[in-house]
């Protein structure tokens, strides 16, 4: 039996101002799909991305992000998955979201080291090792809504 943890968003994630816990510029508000099959991940992402006052949707099944995908009106500005998951082979997956939403920045977030990835056809746009600290994954974000 699981022992209920504390949510992330009241436990670590206190009422602080956004721009303290993610210093990103007041002109940069993107929309965000966070993509991990451990629940724990994609809450600690949302918070930290809301907290700096972006529109964030999370799913813990690809499957369901891409049906969201494609029936979202708007085209999410960047997508943060992993390359491990239960549902949907990674590289089927991200094709299928560029062929949705072409113009889609993918950061992927992983465990593994670059070398050790292999896609067939589609590459994230960016990545990020797991374990990072949060200002890697300030940095990343930052640099992928920038480009």
């Amino acid at each position: 039996h699981r022992r209920q943890l504390p949510s992330l968003r009241q436990k670590v994630l206190p009422r602080a101002p956004a721009m303290t816990i993610l210093n990103i510029p007041d002109t940069v508000r993107a929309s965000i799909y966070v993509v991990d099959d451990a629940p724990y991940l994609t809450e600690l992402y949302t918070a930290l991305l809301e907290a700096a006052g972006h529109h964030v949707r999370a799913f813990n099944d690809r499957a369901e992000a891409l049906t969201a995908l494609k029936v979202d009106r708007t085209s999410p500005d960047l997508l943060i998955t992993d390359y491990c998951g239960r549902s949907l082979p990674i590289d089927w997956f991200l094709q299928q979201c560029l062929v949705i939403h072409p113009e889609l920045i993918i950061l992927m977030a992983t465990g593994l080291d670059q070398s050790d990835l292999q896609f067939s056809r589609t590459r994230p746009d960016r990545f990020l090792l797991k374990p990072f600290s949060l200002e890697e994954f300030q940095k990343e974000v930052s640099a992928a809504l920038a480009a």
